[in-house]
């Protein structure tokens, strides 16, 4: 129910074309992602740990990180196309400044994970590789941006948790 509204509430404001912030659409997309993955799991549990909102937090970060590199590469695309969308508000070098601010905020959630919520080694290994590939997509932009290999492993990056889940369970 409440993905339903978020969702139906970002597609109104879509459409109506009046968007809060330059990046609202990347953002909203990310959060509707993260949400898809964690509501079930936070329904599932009596009490909500914090290191399971570290989790969450972790993993909307990084889904926004791989929407706004998306954005990124796209920026000549949007111009020539007349597209609506965050990169043409902010421009490149702002579109990069909330990317390097999500860079950070990540590693300072990583570190509270480690440091303050001692979190399992092997959802930080997932979390860490998540980000160390998102991190490489953005500092390596001239050959990611070759063929849109960044889509390609962008999207990879979200399969980690696949393979954690793999290795979880058989182990």
């Amino acid at each position: 129910m409440i993905l339903s509204i978020i969702v139906l509430c970002y597609l109104g404001i879509i459409n109506i074309k009046l968007l809060p912030f330059p990046t609202f659409k990347e953002f909203t997309v990310a959060l509707i992602y993260t949400s898809g993955i964690a509501l079930p799991v936070v329904s599932s549990i009596d009490t909500l740990h914090p290191s399971l909102i570290i989790q969450i937090a972790l993993f909307l970060v990084l889904a926004s990180i791989n929407l706004l590199e998306f954005a990124l590469f796209d920026f000549e695309s949007d111009t020539k196309d007349n597209q609506p969308s965050g990169t043409r508000v902010l421009g490149y070098h702002g579109l990069k400044r909330r990317i390097q601010v999500l860079i950070v905020l990540f590693i300072l959630l990583m570190m509270s994970a480690i440091y303050v919520y001692e979190m399992d080694k092997l959802i930080l290994l997932t979390f860490f590789t998540m980000g160390a590939s998102l991190i490489l997509i953005y500092a390596r932009s001239d050959f990611f941006s070759k063929d849109e290999y960044f889509r390609i492993f962008g999207d990879f990056a979200f399969l980690f948790p696949g393979i954690y889940l793999i290795i979880n369970h058989y182990s």
